[in-house]
């Protein structure tokens, strides 16, 4: 009978849950730390799902009369001057337990889908997949998307320092990272590679007020020069970023940033160790981060530290078309 595409509709959620768990528990054998809540409380997913066929668009394969594969439409938004929409990682799938060639079911998938995005003039297309799963990593490479973000996770064991021993000091006056976060804005925004940032100076003062906000800590090293960097870490209570380990015992280093004339000395694996000493003493289990992955720097250094469990893919799609 071969292949049929439907509409992704609510009576299709609790068979995209089951693919996704099987996927999400193949994760898990080699991301212990990750939660098992999307295995134990399969609501959550069905939840999330529920919410974004709302808006859609999103599709689902079906072979015979069993649903194979599902791809949903995620959140719109603007990213790099560009209308952009994103695929979370629980949002699409490909049945495991059945012997599929997944490369022309996600091809198909993604044709789909991108055919209406562009008609909503979307040309800038994201997606989130588990970390370890190669075969869809090599089909996605095949499809045009490249490395965008990647999620990293780790326990709460202290770590060695090395180099020299640097004093580091909470803050609770976030407003005195200013001149600090001035910097590092001014990093992205000379970068050829990064995500170009580029905010004015309130906003900048109320993304350093989020940090009392929401209770984060604040780590600070300070030089004869002044504050020379930082990291803050708390609770992870956005609504992007994290979402497998959202409402779990899980910390998140929120940002961080040492200046270039000071790295390499040892003062971020510094406060990366009063984070995770942090973290611990609050009653967290785990800790993740996330963060760019052409952030050279950044990704060797949370590479070290922290094991990845997402990454995000990005596919740019000219916009004169």
């Amino acid at each position: 009978m071969g292949i049929i595409v439907k509409k992704f509709t609510e009576d299709h959620i609790d068979r995209a849950v089951d693919i996704f768990s099987k996927i999400y528990s193949w994760e898990r054998e080699v991301s212990p730390l990750l939660p098992p809540h999307p295995l134990t409380e399969p609501d959550r997913i069905g939840n999330a799902l529920r919410l974004l066929i709302q808006t859609g668009p999103g599709i689902s394969l079906f072979e015979d009369d069993r649903m194979i594969a599902y791809m949903i439409t995620g959140d719109r938004f603007d990213c790099k001057g560009q209308k952009a929409v994103m695929i979370p990682e629980y949002a699409h799938g490909a049945e495991i337990d059945m012997d599929l060639a997944w490369e022309p079911i996600y091809r198909q998938m993604y044709k789909e889908l991108a055919a209406q995005w562009l008609k909503e003039g979307i040309h800038l297309h994201f997606i989130g997949f588990m970390a370890h799963d190669q075969e869809l990593k090599d089909i996605l490479f095949q499809l045009g998307f490249g490395g965008y973000l990647t999620e990293r996770i780790r326990d709460l064991s202290d770590i060695m320092t090395v180099g020299g021993s640097f004093s580091i000091e909470p803050s609770d006056e976030p407003e005195e990272l200013y001149e600090l976060r001035k910097d590092q804005y001014a990093g992205f925004e000379s970068s050829p590679i990064f995500m170009k940032k580029k905010p004015c100076r309130e906003a900048l003062v109320r993304d350093l007020q989020k940090f009392n906000d929401e209770g984060d800590a604040l780590f600070v090293y300070r030089s004869d020069n002044g504050i020379g960097a930082y990291m803050a870490v708390g609770e992870s209570v956005g609504q992007g970023e994290g979402f497998l380990l959202r409402n779990t015992r899980t910390a998140q280093i929120k940002s961080a940033y040492v200046k270039p004339d000071l790295r390499n000395q040892g003062i971020g694996l510094n406060l990366l160790k009063k984070s995770i000493q942090w973290a611990r003493e609050e009653g967290f289990d785990a800790l993740f981060v996330e963060h760019e992955t052409a952030n050279s720097e950044g990704s060797a250094f949370w590479g070290k530290h922290f094991d990845p469990y997402v990454h995000f893919a990005m596919r740019y799609i000219d916009n004169t078309l």
